[in-house]
């Protein structure tokens, strides 16, 4: 049976700028809003004056944009840490995870790519 391996990356900034938007309900404040705003307050506040869904978009762009700039090291320290202890555990998992979905990995998938990113959506705060 094939085993893949997850390699953990840094998520393209692009792609985790439109995830974070995807999050973020300006009509309303959702749940997932908040937790955006929990984590970085000073975006809520940055954001407070804009009028319209471009003025929102191009606000996160630019403050997400500097923010992957700043924590670019603290992302792939992580990223370091977690392949360290994830490759303890890997093969057990996806075997665990195969026979959960009742199903083998095809000989496609050696790889599965974990994107770690600035969104705090899918980690603890």
């Amino acid at each position: 049976m094939v085993i893949p391996k997850v390699k953990f990356i840094v998520c393209p900034l692009d792609e985790s700028i439109d995830v974070i938007n995807t999050f973020l309900n300006f009509e309303n404040t959702t749940k997932w809003s908040k937790t955006i705003f929990t984590v970085y307050p000073q975006l809520k506040n940055e954001l407070k004056d804009c009028r319209t869904k471009k003025e929102r978009k191009k606000v996160v762009s630019s403050f997400f944009t500097n923010e992957f700039h700043k924590n670019s090291s603290l992302l792939n320290k992580k990223i370091m840490i977690f392949q360290k202890e994830w490759d303890k555990i890997n093969d057990e998992i996806m075997i665990a995870f195969s026979e959960i979905i009742e199903t083998n990995w095809l000989r496609e998938d050696k790889i599965i790519q974990a994107r770690i990113s600035l969104n705090p959506i899918c980690q603890d705060i």
